[in-house]
């Protein structure tokens, strides 16, 4: 909190200024608008951390294809109207290496269409995460990812949002 502890946001500040354009943080630090505001100021984002992130980011994937399109596509038929259910906080490996809150290994899971939030740059740097969900995942299953695609930030006080739109 800069404002209650000016001291702690400084070192912050200059760790957040080593981290060079496009820098991840994973972890957190509240209150969550300075953490980002302090972040974006450096072209860098927040996503949430996890236990054991260095292992996952080294762990490697099948080399086999993963199951990208099962079965037949499906058709909207424009004469009715769809509701999607949608979670949220799956655009952090905090969630996705929580079983999304438990909810993934749920009997229930798949039963009706859900739409989990991902990140995309999760199946870059956590490869065997991401695969884990595309293997498992229901025939029901949907990923939506968040317009903040490579992690949470402020694209207004980026001091270079082009790379970061490049890289989103």
């Amino acid at each position: 909190d800069t404002a209650q502890h000016p001291d702690q946001a400084a070192l912050f500040t200059r760790i957040a200024a080593h981290m060079g354009s496009l820098g991840v943080f994973t972890g957190w630090a509240a209150p969550e608008t300075s953490m980002v505001s302090i972040l974006s100021k450096t072209d860098s984002v927040v996503q949430c951390g996890a236990p054991n992130l260095s292992f996952l980011s080294s762990a490697k994937a099948a080399v086999t294809p993963l199951p990208y399109h099962r079965g037949t596509p499906s058709t909207v038929d424009p004469r009715k109207r769809y509701v999607a259910f949608q979670t949220n906080e799956g655009d952090t490996p905090k969630n996705s290496y929580g079983f999304r809150g438990g909810n993934w290994l749920s009997p229930n899971r798949g039963k009706i269409p859900i739409s989990w939030g991902v990140s995309p740059i999760q199946a870059e740097r956590f490869p065997l995460l991401w695969e884990y969900y595309v293997r498992t995942a229901s025939p029901a299953a949907q990923s939506f990812a968040a317009t903040g695609g490579v992690g949470y930030t402020y694209p207004w006080a980026l001091p270079d949002p082009d790379a970061y739109f490049k890289k989103a």
